[in-house]
């Protein structure tokens, strides 16, 4: 599983998404915040929460999501877009398989104000190149 916000799908989500579909046979891809009314402000970025950082529907990302990954060549019936709320753990085994695989897309710092794309994925550590992470099954803390 890869999850993001989507904000728009752009070519880092695309390579995000590529990665995991190189190592597994089926990606669920979690779109997060799908309900704009659950959106919790985050310290890291106090401005990721507003509507205006969040300017597309669940719909319209679920769309886009698809249509890049139709583009890029893999096969749709590999690529399973759902809804992800990323800050309710306890709801994860509703929407994901519990012993689903996790990539975490590693970035360095996000959520600065200087109109830059945020990283597709909350991350585990701080690093200064990009990398695709693994993180333990679902049941634990995961996705695939």
């Amino acid at each position: 599983m890869i999850h993001g916000r989507f904000q728009p799908f752009h070519n880092g989500h695309l390579e995000y998404l590529r990665g995991a579909s190189e190592r597994c046979e089926e990606v669920f891809v979690g779109i997060t915040n799908p309900d704009p009314r659950r959106i919790r402000p985050e310290d890291s970025d106090p401005l990721r929460h507003l509507p205006e950082s969040n300017p597309y529907s669940y719909v319209e990302r679920l769309l886009m999501v698809k249509a890049a990954a139709l583009d890029a060549g893999l096969e749709l019936d590999r690529v399973h877009v759902i809804p992800f709320p990323v800050n309710e753990p306890e709801l994860w085994p509703a929407y994901v398989p519990e012993d689903v695989t996790q990539f975490i897309r590693l970035f360095s710092d996000w959520g600065g104000t200087n109109g830059s794309q945020s990283p597709p994925a909350r991350r585990a550590s701080r690093t200064s190149a990009p990398e695709i992470s693994f993180s333990a099954p679902l049941s634990s803390t995961t996705t695939s």
